[in-house]
């Protein structure tokens, strides 16, 4: 914890320092980038969504403009 602490943080915080009764060992596991698989799409379905917010947004534009 030693080693990563002088490495890693101190520095870019030179005053940051460690609480060693609070200090306990454990792991975190970001599930999105090891469980989730990127599936691309295509420019024609992005755009098809894109047109869906739009006009969504142009309708609520005009129902606050009457």
């Amino acid at each position: 914890m030693n080693i990563y602490f002088e490495r890693e943080v101190k520095p870019h915080a030179p005053d940051a320092w460690i609480h060693a009764e609070k200090t306990k060992t454990g792991y975190e596991i970001p599930c999105n980038c090891h469980f989730s698989v990127f599936t691309p799409r295509s420019p024609a379905e992005i755009d098809a969504d894109l047109k869906v917010v739009t006009d969504r947004i142009r309708t609520i534009l005009e129902e606050l403009s009457t």
